[in-house]
């Protein structure tokens, strides 16, 4: 184990570095799910191993109101800065009383709702405790805000977004969607070291 834990740090050291070098505020990613696995492996790479890692959730629509709870207290106890929701119509309710309860416990955070709803019901989404919706695809246009977002340059006239800005809605028009070529750049979903899964 002492020998798994030197490579571990020898692998953070590695990613830290490259994070660094290309100004990325993240150097890791975990998924999370309110349970207690992925909460004490945030709060190892967050506390023990000093990372800043970007913490991914999905809705899988069944969340208990335990796991619901322990989310938000993991936002709020680890800092956020940046949080993202992804819903469907059917649990946009669900998903405004999880933004609402997260902008209590951590009123500075900035959060953005994207997925099917804010497609389709921008007008309703909007009114929700956000500060921007994604009204289209959200592969390239959220790396473009990110990096605006990130870099402290104006970002609110972005395509595929609407953005509160100083009590205002402002209501962005669309991107042109992707190509096929635009796909074929999408990288497919990196696991670990070297390790790729291909699904047919």
């Amino acid at each position: 184990w002492a020998e798994r834990g030197r490579w571990l740090e020898e692998l953070l050291g590695e990613y830290k570095a490259k994070a660094k070098a290309a100004r990325n505020p993240y150097d890791c990613i975990i998924p999370v799910s309110g349970g207690k696995d992925s909460h004490y492996q945030a709060y190892l790479m967050k506390v023990k191993y000093g990372m800043n890692p970007l913490l991914v959730t999905y809705n899988h629509l069944y969340n208990t109101k335990v796991g619901l709870r322990n989310l938000q207290n993991m936002f709020a106890k680890f800092s956020c800065d940046l949080i993202g929701f992804s819903s469907m119509t059917g649990y946009a309710d669900l998903t405004r009383r999880v933004i609402k309860r997260v902008r209590e416990l951590n009123p500075s955070v900035y959060m953005i709702w994207g997925g099917i709803h804010p497609i389709i019901q921008p007008e309703d989404a909007i009114l929700a405790d956000v500060d921007a919706i994604c009204t289209g695809e959200g592969e390239f246009a959220f790396e473009e805000f990110f990096k605006l977002y990130n870099d402290g340059q104006v970002y609110t006239r972005l395509q595929n977004f609407w953005f509160r800005d100083k009590g205002q809605v402002v209501r962005n028009d669309f991107r042109p969607l992707m190509t096929t070529d635009d796909m074929e750049i999408l990288p497919f979903p990196l696991y670990g070291k070297g390790e790729k899964i291909y699904r047919a």
